[in-house]
């Protein structure tokens, strides 16, 4: 009788202890996001762990730059806006919490339909006031790759590791004069 009662206190702690690897993971507070780019859009690929995009107006990448601050970059109609804040991981959720400005590079319509080369600027920079907002995503787990979810029931849109690299979106956004008015 008492080896049965071993035995049950045995597997009882067992099958209370384990827990996915993801889910311990994420308990241990190991999910790194700095130095990172992530990829958003509404279509997500289950079998392959990816996203694609299937319209304009729907895309952005969120660069993690380190460990506490990120910017977004909405991809809408050749015009990019440029975000930016602090983010913070609570558990299995991502918080990111997006500061009251924010930068324009507003494609110059005017430059396209030019003739004569007196229309210089195909962008123009403008800093924009807008409201101070968190947005929160869900942090999950795609054949071991650390992925993100967010919005509504009816519109979701999802994040995966992109091939971009931080610094290259860097020199890209000092070199437009975007870096500067963030």
């Amino acid at each position: 009788m008492k080896n049965h009662t071993y035995i049950i206190l045995i597997i009882s702690l067992l099958l209370f202890s384990c827990k996915t690897e993801s889910e311990n993971y994420m308990e241990r507070g190991k999910i790194n996001l700095a130095n990172s780019v992530y990829y958003f859009t509404s279509n997500f690929d289950s079998t392959n762990c990816k996203v694609y995009s299937a319209c304009d107006c729907c895309s952005e990448n969120v660069v993690f730059l380190n460990e506490r601050k990120f910017i977004t970059i909405s991809y809408c109609q050749g015009n990019e806006g440029y975000y930016k804040g602090k983010y913070v991981i609570l558990d299995s959720t991502l918080q990111l919490n997006y500061e009251s400005s924010y930068v324009l590079n507003e494609y110059n319509w005017d430059y396209e339909l030019d003739t004569t080369g007196t229309v210089k600027n195909q962008y123009n920079i403008k800093k924009l006031k807008c409201n101070e907002h968190p947005k929160r995503l869900d942090i999950f787990y795609c054949k071991e790759n650390v992925c993100l979810k967010g919005g509504l029931e009816d519109q979701e849109f999802y994040g995966v590791i992109d091939t971009l690299q931080v610094e290259d979106l860097i020199d890209r956004m000092k070199k437009d004069g975007i870096w500067q008015n963030l």
